[in-house]
This record gives C-alpha cells, structure tokens and sequence, in this order.
C-alpha cells in the first residue's frame, strides 16, 4: 500500500493513539503491530480495556511491556463512547487519532497525516480507507484526486454522502484541543454519528487525503454488523440531532463569505438525504431479520421513507444505491428486502 512519506519520526508533535479493546483477542496483535510499524514513531498508545472476557485483558498487559509508549487503563464494561473518553483524559498528544482494535493502519498513516494538517495548518486531516472482507478481498474507499483542503461546508457535505471518507473516528487525526467541549455520547451506538461533524464545525479548513490508508475490517461479530436490536435506533435520534444542528449552521453559513452559494446547496441536500439514508439503513437491518413484519419500528420506518422519498429521488447527490432503495420498497418490504440481498451478494 503506498503511504507519502517513508522516513522514520520520533520528533514532531506528539500523537495519541487511543485505542478501545473489548473481546477482541483474535485481532489485537494485529491491529497493535500496524500501529508499532508506524513510520511516525513520536506516539503514545493508550489501549483501554473495556472489560474484556476473552482473554483480551491479559493480551493488552502482555503487549503492553513491548514498548515504552504504551499506556494501559482496564475498566469495568462501560462500551466504545466511554472507553473513547476515557482514552481522550489520558491523552497528552498534540493530536488525537483512534484506531479500532480489529483493524489495522498503514506504516504511512500516521505520517502522512500529521504531514498533512502541519503542511495545510489544519486541525483535522482525514484519510480515506479500505474495506477488508472475511476472504480477504479489498476494497478501496477513495476517489482518485490529490490531496486537497476542504473548507468546513464541503467536508460535511461530503461526510454525509459518504464521498471518500464516513462519519467514523477513525482514520483521521484530531488537534485534541477539539474535544475541549466534545465527546462521544456515552452509552450508545452509533457514538461517531453524535460527534464528528462536532469537531468539524469547529473548523474552517480541513485537510483530506484520498490514500485508503485505514483497514476497516467488514467483522460480523462487530456489533453494528450484528442483526437489529432496539439500541440501533440511536442510529436515527443521533442523525436527527446531527442534522438539526448542521441546518442551523447553514444559517450562519449564509452570511459567511468563507463558504460559496453552491457549498451550502450541496450541504442542504445532503441533509436531507442523511435522514432518510438512516431510516433505510435500520430498515434494512430490520427486514434481513426473520418475522421482521412484526417488528414495531416497521411501519413508522416505511411511512417516514415514502413520505420523504423526494429528498432522495429528486436529490442531485444521490446515488443509485439510494434511487435504488426508495423504488425497491415502493414495490413492497419483500422487494425491498430482496434487493438488499443481492446488493449483499454484489458488493
């Protein structure tokens, strides 16, 4: 995998690499092993257990004594928000990354990142990623271009329509001064939904690079690829409030001549759209599932999804993907569920 830059650093500013670890004994050296093959050596790892049964615990101690830039926290099950924050009260880097403990980073990420955000005097530089499936196949997440620099409107826009990069923590570096006033909302799914686009808006300028430098591991075990459960709906109360506050900053982004007409244009349907994108997303989950007419959520879903079919149908960022979705449940729930499995099949 290529990375822009290939000499050591263990000068430079210091970055936290936080690093939550529940049950995930099985992929743990490996994830460890990409971050100690960083090309930018001047880190911190902060691997927090969350309580692990599986022999996790005692891997973490184990790696742990390998280098001296380990810290070590264990705590009681709390969930990935509250290991995040507890990593970040611990964290004395200049910049902040997070790194999930099944999967794995580049030896350049690090390093092209830090470049990046000190090249381009940005608090933020993202990375795009690769998607690793359970054979083996990659796939790339980036789109071919060279490095750029976002102004804030159109790297939401691009977040929300999922354009390179996700609202994941991971694969982007963070000046830690960011979460001051932000962190990950405790006890939920979803958490990186309630907080990325905050530590964006705090910016004006953020730095991407579209190198899939991130390995994102398609887990079934991981739980948002688990089947529904009632603690998915954070999913949409999250994404609501998200979209709520991002509208009001468009109101103040009228006036601002930092961001252009078509900027704000481009953000306002891509709001739109990120509604209904997270009531198909939990109806997807839903009708994969058996007896999933039953379900409760069902109709309120499929109202919400007909009702504002046009923010997807008559939006100049939709995908066909999405112009797909809307037609496929106009035909009926089997239909729908239908389509979901062969697009599974597909990808």
């Amino acid at each position: 995998m290529t990375s822009c830059r290939s000499a050591s650093r263990d000068s430079g500013p210091l970055v936290s690499v936080i690093v939550p670890v529940y049950n995930t004994s099985a992929t743990l050296e490996q994830c460890v092993a990409s971050i100690l093959s960083q090309t930018y050596a001047h880190l911190e790892i902060i691997l927090i257990d969350d309580g692990s049964t599986d022999g996790s615990s005692a891997l973490v101690d184990k790696l742990s004594r390998s280098d001296r830039r380990f810290q070590v926290i264990h705590q009681a099950n709390q969930g990935l928000s509250v290991a995040r924050n507890i990593g970040l009260t611990h964290a004395a880097g200049d910049f902040v990354t997070f790194v999930d403990s099944d999967d794995t980073i580049e030896p350049g990420l690090i390093d092209a990142l830090v470049h990046q955000a000190i090249t381009d005097r940005t608090k933020i530089a993202i990375a795009s990623f690769a998607r690793i499936f359970p054979d083996g196949h990659r796939q790339d997440f980036c789109p071919p271009s060279d490095p750029s620099v976002l102004s804030r409107e159109n790297c939401l826009t691009r977040m929300l329509c999922e354009d390179g990069f996700t609202m994941s923590a991971w694969g982007k570096l963070y000046s830690r001064d960011l979460f001051d006033h932000v962190e990950f909302p405790p006890h939920q799914l979803y958490e990186d939904v309630g907080t990325t686009y905050r530590l964006i808006l705090q910016c004006d300028r953020i730095s991407f690079l579209p190198l899939a430098l991130y390995n994102y591991y398609q887990n079934s075990t991981s739980i948002i690829h688990q089947a529904f459960c009632k603690d998915k709906l954070s999913l949409i109360a999250l994404t609501d409030q998200m979209c709520d506050d991002l509208t009001a900053q468009l109101v103040q982004s009228g006036s601002s001549s930092l961001s252009s007409d078509a900027e704000i244009l481009a953000l306002s349907d891509a709001i739109r759209k990120r509604r209904v994108h997270a009531r198909l997303s939990i109806l997807r989950q839903i009708v994969l599932t058996p007896h999933y007419c039953k379900n409760p959520h069902t109709r309120e879903l499929v109202t919400y999804i007909r009702t504002h079919a046009d923010d997807v149908l008559e939006n100049p960022l939709s995908t066909p993907r999405d112009r797909l979705a809307i037609y496929s449940l106009r035909l009926g729930l089997p239909a729908f569920r239908l389509a979901w499995q062969l697009y599974g099949h597909l990808r």
